[in-house]
């Protein structure tokens, strides 16, 4: 079978009993995917820390998530 973007030949991957054609060449996967998000406001630095600074000292309202807090490895 010919990939329908770019006419090279598929390859087919499998896993378990799942099976999936894709094209080493553009790309293709045969997946349909949507990649338009939909756009969140900006927030600016000084929003951000003071909502930070809110949910550290609980005065957080309903719907702001807590902050995450991950250290980094060097």
């Amino acid at each position: 079978m010919d990939c329908p973007r770019c006419g090279a030949p598929l390859v087919a991957y499998s896993f378990r009993e799942k099976r999936a054609l894709g094209c080493e060449d553009c790309g293709y996967v045969g997946v349909e995917v949507d990649h338009h998000a939909e756009r969140r406001p900006e927030e600016s630095w000084a929003d951000a820390l003071e909502r930070f600074a809110r949910a550290r000292d609980g005065t957080a309202t309903d719907g702001e998530a807590e902050p995450a807090i991950v250290p980094v490895e060097d």
